[in-house]
């Protein structure tokens, strides 16, 4: 898992990838790049800003930039995705069309498996490779987009709302202040909202509530520092923000599904 404002890395200069993910969770998060997830096989939860649904087999959700977006394969639920990601501007950098993507309904059904069959293509291009196989993506690229304007042009464009302005601004706090004693006070404060208010908006835009974003950002880091670093776990635990080893083994544990110190000696 990734923080929640992601900056993707890609590994060439044409910014665009094409990767099959089965059972896929993936915590809240947006980054300026286009995404689109197609359920191969079974069903997954995926939300998207103030919506979130289960889709299956030919369901496909899109995510334009800045839209907050998770994964969620909940216990007893398997899924294959297909997952599409890439920067608008490998294909034209006068990006009107991107706003044209912001679909008040971004759960889609493919029609005749018309997306299916252009996401196959553009994984089939890249990882072929052949000569001026970059050309070739760009022009597959605008042909799925033009198909999905048409095909689905009569869903209703959204705008970004100021819950959701107020959501990114909180998620920005915990990723800056995870360290410190950071408290459900503290965060409402800085949205200027109530706590009952910023709890409920919270858990309807990211599927979790406070406590659960708070302690997940800490674990990934600590997941990371005892993977890379020389510190004592123990010390990994309190530099991130838990208030006891005892606390962070446990919150660990239901999260990681193992042990820290089994992260350490593999």
């Amino acid at each position: 898992m990734r923080g929640f404002h992601e900056n993707r890395q890609y590994q060439s200069s044409l910014k665009v990838t094409v990767n099959t993910n089965e059972n896929m969770s993936f915590r809240s998060h947006w980054h300026t790049d286009i995404e689109l997830a197609y359920v191969l096989e079974g069903s997954i939860i995926i939300g998207n800003n103030n919506t979130r649904k289960e889709l299956f087999a030919g369901e496909f959700m899109i995510s334009s930039n800045s839209e907050i977006h998770d994964y969620k394969t909940e216990e007893g639920m398997k899924s294959k995705l297909l997952l599409l990601i890439f920067h608008p501007f490998i294909i034209d950098r006068h990006v009107d069309w991107v706003e044209k993507l912001k679909w008040v309904e971004p759960f889609l059904k493919d029609q005749d498996n018309i997306i299916q069959q252009h996401l196959f293509s553009l994984q089939a291009e890249l990882d072929a490779m052949k000569p001026y196989y970059k050309l070739k993506i760009q022009g597959k690229l605008l042909c799925m987009i033009s198909d999905l304007l048409r095909l689905y042009s009569s869903n209703e464009v959204k705008v970004l709302s100021y819950s959701m302005k107020l959501t990114k601004s909180a998620i920005e706090f915990i990723e800056s202040n995870f360290k410190s004693n950071i408290t459900l006070d503290s965060i409402s404060e800085h949205v200027s909202l109530n706590r009952f208010y910023f709890c409920k908006l919270f858990k309807r835009v990211t599927g979790m509530n406070f406590n659960e974003y708070v302690n997940l950002v800490r674990v990934e880091y600590c997941e990371k520092q005892i993977r890379e670093s020389k510190k004592s776990i123990t010390d990994i635990a309190l530099e991130a923000g838990f208030g006891s080893i005892r606390t962070f083994n446990r919150v660990f544990l239901e999260i990681m599904g193992c042990k820290p110190s089994n992260i350490r000696y593999r």
